[in-house]
Formats: C-alpha cells, structure tokens, sequence
C-alpha cells in the first residue's frame, strides 16, 4: 500500500543517511520503484555505483524488517561486499544507529572483528 511505501522511503532514508554519513532522501512509489536523492542529485538505483547499491540495499531490508518486525533483531548476509574502504568504515561505524537491539553479521570480511561483542568461526 501507499502507506507502507512511505513509512519504508522515510524508514530507509534515516538508515542510508546514517550509513552513508550525508543527507539521503529515498523514495518508494506505489509500485516499488526507487530514487535516491542527495548531493543535490537524484537518482534511480541503477544509477547508483555499486558500494552505493549495496548501502540502498541494506537500508531498505533493515527497514522493512524494522517496520514490520518486532523483534529487534537482523541479520546481516556479507553487507561490506563490494564496498570501498570508506563505504566500510561508514558501514561499520553506524551500523548500530539503524534502530535494531541486535545485529548478525555473516561476513568473511574481518572488518567487523573488532566491533563486535562475540565472534562465531565456522
């Protein structure tokens, strides 16, 4: 519904804005299609480099399962692949300001080893 495609481009621009560390402005039409607005340009996904795909990506999915779940908890499938150093480092920095009270992180990028409270080696 409508309703739902706003409170997920509202949701999801609050997550990228906090990855990306810069005003970001997602919206979501009523039949799902995305652009992304900031540094006074907006954009259609495809638009987007890679890194930036991954960031949008990963902002919808935490918020729909934010908006739609109640369980505070996420789970986060290799979320650094195809990032630069710098999208990493933003990544990992504001990865725990996406509303969430517990965060899976499955990831073969030892990023995240320093960051975290317990790490499972399989």
């Amino acid at each position: 519904s409508e309703t739902n495609t706003n409170q997920i481009s509202v949701q999801s621009s609050i997550i990228l804005s906090s990855l990306m560390d810069r005003e970001v402005y997602v919206t979501m039409d009523k039949v799902y299609n995305l652009s992304f607005e900031f540094d006074n340009n907006v954009l259609d996904f495809n638009q987007l480099s890679d890194g930036q795909q991954i960031m949008a990506g990963l902002a919808i999915s935490l918020a729909i399962v934010n908006l739609f779940s109640n369980f505070g908890i996420a789970f986060l499938d290799e979320p650094s692949i195809l990032l630069d150093d710098e999208s990493r480092k933003l990544l990992l920095e504001n990865l725990n300001n996406t509303g969430f009270n517990q965060l899976f992180v499955i990831s073969h990028d030892d990023t995240f080893e320093n960051h975290t409270q317990n790490i499972i080696r399989l």
